[in-house]
């Protein structure tokens, strides 16, 4: 989660997998049907996505790519956003 600024996002590989993105390593057993989430948040600021990565871009939300689609598996969930939010939550300080 990035909270302001303008920001410019690099990645390696066609799949985009660092905006947002989640994706079994293995196959096999229980691990594929469990839930493995990708989220990426970019509340602030004018941002520059890589050209590659067509569902990531500024002032958008985009549902992560998954790798076998058909088979709709709990493990490859993952999500984006891009936009001026205000914080999703409040960091308080304690004093006494």
């Amino acid at each position: 989660m990035d909270v302001k600024g303008n920001d410019r996002y690099e990645v390696s590989g066609a799949a985009c997998r660092a905006l947002g993105a989640a994706q079994i390593s293995e196959w096999s057993g229980l691990r594929e049907d469990l839930v493995n989430l990708g989220l990426f948040m970019d509340l602030g600021g004018t941002d520059t996505y890589p050209n590659g990565c067509q569902q990531a871009r500024n002032n958008a939300d985009w549902a992560s790519v998954r790798t076998w689609p058909l088979l709709r598996l709990r493990s490859e969930a993952g999500a984006g956003i891009d936009g001026e939010f205000s914080m999703p939550f409040q960091i308080r300080t304690l004093t006494r």
